[in-house]
């Protein structure tokens, strides 16, 4: 029972780590557009969208 409290009550630490994450999820997301965008560069990948 000791370990499912625990786990039911997450320490402050946690909370401030999930807020962090968002902002670092934003960052790498913004990222990772960039590099998605430098991959399909082929003009036979933009033909075959439309």
């Amino acid at each position: 029972q000791s370990q499912r409290n625990l786990s039911f009550r997450p320490p402050t630490g946690s909370v401030q780590s999930r807020v962090k994450s968002s902002a670092e999820l934003e960052e790498e997301m913004l990222a990772n557009i960039p590099k998605f965008r430098a991959r399909p560069f082929n003009k036979k990948v933009r033909i075959r969208l439309p």
